[in-house]
């Protein structure tokens, strides 16, 4: 919670032989209804809705991929979610220790509703490269990064991902014919593209290549407007170290953030403050009871997001869908 130092635990990871499971999303900030993925066995794609939890397994629902990173859709009918068939590389004479790429990424649209999943072909093929969905505030736009496929590792540099949006009717849950190019990438690659609640501003990271960038000492955030694509000035939020992760409060004055600026090794999260001439004040580090948490928890942060109010679904609810 915000207004005091209390951590709950939502779920552990010792539910699932310490699988992961960081990968979450929250439908309109609700504490009600969010998804997360637990992997490794008997894991499986977990989402809560009105309170409710039940697990899924994507790739027993037609499209046989498995989802990755996950956006739920404003009106709580879809979930989007790239398919990522992930590797890492680990270097022994690189500021940046780890490199994590991925072979092949796809969209696909889970249908809640109906407990299908909805693929178009032009998200799914080998031509490409598409991760990192998310929608616009109003459900009628979806964004994502895409680059050309690439032989990797052997070419890792010269993986680029640009931002595209395309319409979607979520009557049907089709997408629209044109695809538009928000950020291109020229010499640089952007990662985790986020829109402000009153759907002006796209918010995310840009490193120098790839698609993870939370391992690229280089990577900062960065805003565009969506009207007219003009920059934003946003060097107050970055550092000389890694500035990852990031979302926005639901008011859309807030953003939370990760970075590895205290250390260069640990993520740690960092809040700023947007006015209404659109300027951000300076970071200020998520405040702990005791400051030397900071320095002595050797554990990072990752994958900030704001909700609304408390969950209140009972750990054993969840540690119970987990590994039914």
């Amino acid at each position: 919670a915000l207004n005091c130092f209390k951590e709950d635990i939502i779920i552990s990871s010792n539910m699932n032989e310490k699988g992961c499971v960081n990968c979450h999303s929250f439908c309109n900030y609700s504490p009600t209804d969010f998804m997360f993925h637990a992997r490794t066995s008997p894991g499986g794609t977990i989402i809560i809705k009105n309170n409710q939890p039940t697990k899924v397994q994507l790739s027993q629902l037609g499209s046989s991929k498995e989802g990755t990173y996950p956006h739920w859709h404003p009106s709580g009918k879809y979930i989007i979610f790239s398919t990522n068939t992930t590797r890492q590389s680990f270097y022994s004479r690189n500021p940046n220790l780890i490199e994590v790429y991925d072979l092949e990424s796809d969209l696909v649209l889970y249908d809640l509703v109906h407990n299908t999943v909805i693929t178009d072909p032009r998200f799914n093929g080998p031509a490409s490269f598409e991760t990192f969905p998310a929608w616009a505030p109003d459900g009628k736009r979806l964004y994502y990064c895409t680059a050309p496929a690439r032989q990797l590792p052997k070419r890792l540099k010269e993986i680029k991902y640009s931002i595209c949006s395309v319409s979607f009717n979520p009557d049907n849950g089709s997408f629209g014919e044109t695809i538009d190019t928000i950020y291109t990438a020229h010499n640089k690659s952007a990662s985790f593209p986020r829109i402000s609640p009153d759907n002006q501003y796209l918010l995310f990271t840009e490193s120098d290549y790839a698609t993870f960038p939370i391992w690229h000492k280089e990577a900062d955030l960065k805003m565009i407007s969506l009207q007219g694509s003009a920059p934003v000035d946003t060097d107050i939020l970055n550092s000389t170290d890694v500035e990852s992760y990031h979302s926005w409060s639901s008011n859309g004055r807030w953003i939370i953030f990760s970075s590895r600026r205290l250390d260069g090794l640990y993520t740690r999260f960092f809040i700023a403050h947007l006015d209404k001439n659109k300027k951000f004040s300076k970071p200020f580090l998520l405040p702990q009871k005791d400051p030397d948490e900071n320095n002595l928890r050797m554990k990072s942060f990752n994958i900030p997001e704001f909700i609304k109010d408390k969950i209140t679904i009972t750990r054993s609810q969840l540690d119970h869908t987990v590994t039914d």
